[in-house]
């Protein structure tokens, strides 16, 4: 059976009913991006905002944690994305 990508309502309705605010990010984060749950777990907080605490618009993971190792991967956030990491960001410090 082929494979279907997720519409909006699923993946809103799989945040809504998501309780933490960690995970919440680490799904949000994960939809936008497509990196795998090991890239996301490899993030730390100064790879995702800044020394103010500000939440960047471009996100990098480094090769070294990248499955194969053969490329550094970069994307561009959305302002969705940006706002649950920013609630993260802000509950962490």
């Amino acid at each position: 059976m082929p494979a279907h990508p997720l519409t909006r309502r699923p993946v809103k309705t799989v945040l809504k009913t998501t309780p933490l605010l960690r995970d919440q990010a680490l799904l949000t984060l994960g939809f936008q991006t497509g990196f795998r749950i090991s890239e996301l777990l490899s993030l730390t907080v100064g790879e995702v905002a800044d020394s103010y605490g500000q939440v960047k618009s471009v996100l990098t993971v480094a090769k070294s944690r990248m499955k194969g190792k053969q490329f550094s991967r970069t994307v561009k956030l959305n302002s969705d994305t940006q706002r649950v990491l920013s609630k993260l960001v802000k509950k962490l410090k």
